[in-house]
């Protein structure tokens, strides 16, 4: 959580917004776990993922509801038109 750009840190602080520091650092041993679990059983070196990766294979439609929803519920109507 204290190391800037990379994966981890991203993962920490997006739970912890939602669930709180505590869960999010058990979250994160755990993914850690994980990982130190694959290295170990299967002998690869590990690789960071990276600070956009959660952005980059996030679902753009559902990302889309999620916005125009919140959008929504503060008020606004929403009409989208294809960019040029």
């Amino acid at each position: 959580m204290r190391t800037k750009n990379c994966y981890l840190a991203v993962r920490f602080w997006r739970i912890a917004k939602r669930r709180g520091q505590q869960r999010a650092l058990i979250a994160t041993a755990h993914t850690i776990l994980i990982i130190c679990w694959h290295m170990l059983s299967d002998g690869v070196v590990y690789e960071d993922l990276g600070v956009d990766y959660l952005a980059r294979n996030d679902n753009p439609d559902r990302r889309r509801r999620h916005l125009i929803n919140q959008l929504e519920h503060l008020g606004y109507q929403v009409k989208l038109t294809q960019a040029a």
